[in-house]
């Protein structure tokens, strides 16, 4: 249900027109004119949007116990286990524990566990907001009680405890015992950069650390490509780089030539993330009441901004944010999604969308486009697509064809 209600929450977007050149910059074949296709923004009526917000609220915003329940009554809760465990096919050998017949361990353990691994994360503590703060892929600071056995004490209960992992709030199910926090592998690697799986054959709980191994469950194996891999190693997200792959295997599967992943307007794309989401440019309103869509930039950042409103009135501020921000020399053209999805569901919402897809598939006034460039945030997907060579270079450069 969760799953549905959020990829019908999806807003989408389109920035269209006819590319506008700096003095001097290359001349490339026309892309679309300002009218030649609609602006598009998918909302809800009024019903349907009211029983969608609430059923999103009352998956986020209900209040979670933070006390912890006590259970005397339900009998033994800590029960040390021989469970055997594997970290990247090497045994290894740590605390496991039975509370309330699930498989826990101590939170700090399995840091330490981790801490000379590819899925290395550190343990702290804000006091003054009471809460544990975990971040990926930074070294651990080990205590000296790390790995060693519980001594005998008391539990104390069960809680959602509140995390701060990567400097978003999340709610993990923690069993409290002699004042540690212990956990269930799989709630973990939810928000921590490991797998985790249980070979049944052998009894054993298996850990992957190694990034082609760590990944496997969590996106679709047809798009681990080494392509992938080359991309995350070069600095983008995995869901950018899952979002990349989406859109050029959707382009082969119509017998379409890849493009290009420019390092200037995945520059562009992540920038007008950051901006979407913090400042929410597109509840603005022009001079003319107006209010804006996707497209729109605040004035918080070095570029024009821009209320960008469905009639186009402002299009070439969005157009030349290429040029405000990089090296890049041509106009870039876009295309947006609101509403916390996967890659395959923003890529699903332009799909479904005709102009959107156009935009994707190079129809009509679009063919000349050649590279794109991805930005994914918590709540937002913007690509921007160019037809102009990329001085600052490409992640990946398709050299099959005679491009630009």
């Amino acid at each position: 249900m969760k799953k549905k209600l959020l990829a019908l929450g999806l807003v989408l977007s389109l920035g269209l027109g006819s590319p506008v050149h700096a003095a001097g910059a290359k001349k490339v074949n026309p892309a679309p004119q300002e009218k030649s296709l609609p602006s598009l923004e998918i909302f809800f009526s009024p019903e349907v949007h009211k029983d969608l917000q609430k059923a999103l609220e009352d998956m986020q915003t209900t209040p979670r116990p933070q006390g912890r329940r006590k259970g005397k009554s339900r009998g033994q809760f800590l029960q040390k286990t021989n469970q055997a465990i594997s970290i990247d096919g090497v045994p290894s050998s740590t605390e496991v524990y039975l509370i309330e017949n699930r498989t826990y361990m101590r939170l700090r353990d399995v840091a330490a566990l981790l801490k000379n691994t590819e899925s290395a994360f550190n343990v702290g503590y804000d006091g003054s907001k009471n809460q544990v703060v975990l971040t990926n892929h930074q070294a651990y600071t080990p205590l000296a009680g790390d790995l060693q056995p519980l001594n005998q004490g008391a539990f104390q209960g069960l809680s959602n405890s509140n995390f701060l992992i990567d400097g978003e709030t999340q709610f993990i199910a923690t069993a409290i015992v002699n004042n540690n926090n212990f956990v269930q592998l799989r709630d973990l690697s939810k928000y921590v950069d490991f797998r985790v799986d249980y070979n049944s054959g052998q009894g054993r709980i298996e850990i992957y650390t190694n990034l082609r191994e760590r990944l496997k469950g969590k996106i679709d194996e047809k798009y681990l490509t080494d392509r992938f891999y080359s991309l995350v190693d070069q600095g983008l997200t995995y869901r950018e780089a899952e979002l990349a792959e989406r859109v050029n295997a959707y382009r082969r599967q119509l017998g379409l030539a890849e493009l290009s992943l420019s390092k200037s307007l995945t520059q562009v794309a992540r920038t007008h993330v950051k901006d979407t989401e913090t400042y929410r440019p597109d509840q603005e309103k022009d001079v003319r009441g107006i209010q804006g869509t996707l497209h729109s930039w605040s004035p918080n950042g070095p570029w024009t901004p821009v209320v960008y409103t469905s009639d186009h009135q402002y299009s070439k501020r969005m157009w030349s944010k290429p040029r405000e921000l990089t090296s890049y020399t041509g106009s870039g053209f876009e295309i947006s999604a609101l509403g916390y999805g996967s890659p395959e569901a923003f890529l699903a919402g332009w799909k479904g969308s005709a102009p959107h897809n156009a935009v994707l598939v190079g129809q009509g006034y679009w063919g000349n486009l050649k590279c794109m460039g991805v930005g994914i945030g918590k709540s937002v997907s913007h690509i921007w697509f160019g037809a102009d060579p990329d001085p600052a270079g490409y992640y990946w450069e398709n050299s099959s064809y005679d491009q630009f």
